[in-house]
């Protein structure tokens, strides 16, 4: 798969730059001289308040300090959004295991939860968003695949955490892979050992579901930078159906098909093709790349502060 990585992240930024060129580059650049430059700087801020709102969200599943886990989760998203199907979220277990000397195994089970939280909050989000929205059946039909492979990934997810003979088949399975075939029973007992409170993981559920309207309330601030106004919660839907149909498709942060996604569900708004690619645009910058920039700066501390070259996976 890594050998692919370059191939991936070149036909991202290939459908990047050829949604610019045919989005007429000049009135991309026109509308974003013409916006209204302090909605951008609101939409900054709730983007910033809305990484911390994610960061607590992971505190509260596990018994860290916001101080510890504040970088490391920094860094292992902006890892994770590059690899296809973000499915490098697990390097934040590498990470805290060097930092703090504990398990993967123990932390594992708080990212596991991060992300069946967020699938569930995502799929919600979408079944509100194709309610409003008059799409096409076939766009219908690949959004309700989607929104079933996730719906049947949550349903594995929650047996693999709550039934240990399950568990053990699961993760024998997992054994198969070469990347994995190191995993011993004992790290399968310390990862069922560890028990997350429900109240903590309901409290982290509410925390998720504001953080993705935060997300399309970004949106919505962007938009009305163009002098255009939606439903803050529709277009939290429109953002929720681009991110799974972008970790669908495969692609390095589903660069090129979450924005393809994403203007497309806008063009039904009645939005106008340039302004929607410019919104989007913007907004995939404040909010991904935004969060890229911040990973960066969290492994310059991180390097300072570990050694990184302990990653191990045991």
């Amino acid at each position: 798969m890594y050998k692919y990585r370059y191939l991936f992240l070149l036909l991202s930024f290939s459908i990047l730059i050829t949604l610019i060129w045919f989005s007429n580059p000049q009135r991309l650049i026109d509308a974003v001289i013409d916006s209204k430059k302090e909605f951008i700087f609101y939409a900054f801020v709730v983007s910033s308040f809305n990484m911390i709102l994610r960061i607590t969200k992971w505190k509260i599943l596990t018994n860290f300090s916001f101080r510890d886990i504040a970088p490391v989760h920094l860094f292992g998203v902006a890892i994770s959004n590059f690899t296809p199907g973000k499915v490098a979220e697990p390097f934040k277990a590498l990470l805290m295991k060097i930092k703090k000397g504990v398990s993967v195994s123990s932390v594992l089970p708080s990212i596991a939860w991060e992300r069946i939280l967020d699938i569930v909050t995502l799929v919600v989000l979408s079944v509100i968003a194709l309610h409003f929205l008059t799409v096409g059946s076939e766009f219908f039909f690949i959004s309700a695949v989607v929104i079933g492979i996730f719906s049947v990934l949550v349903v594995l997810l929650l047996m693999v955490i709550h039934s240990k003979s399950f568990g053990y088949k699961f993760f024998g399975f997992l054994r198969r892979f070469p990347l994995l075939k190191n995993i011993k029973s004992g790290f399968m007992e310390s990862f069922y050992e560890e028990k997350i409170e429900r109240k903590k993981i309901l409290y982290s559920l509410i925390l998720t579901f504001v953080a993705w309207i935060l997300d399309g309330i970004v949106l919505y601030l962007v938009l009305l930078s163009f002098g255009i106004s939606s439903s803050p919660i529709i277009l939290a839907g429109i953002v929720a159906v681009s991110i799974l149909v972008g970790v669908a498709s495969w692609l390095p942060g589903g660069i090129g098909s979450a924005e393809v996604t994403m203007i497309f569900l806008l063009g039904i708004t009645g939005i106008e093709n340039s302004m929607a690619v410019a919104a989007v645009l913007i907004t995939r910058f404040i909010t991904f790349w935004y969060g890229a920039g911040l990973g960066a700066l969290s492994f310059a501390y991180l390097s300072k502060t570990m050694d990184l070259k302990k990653v191990k996976f045991s």
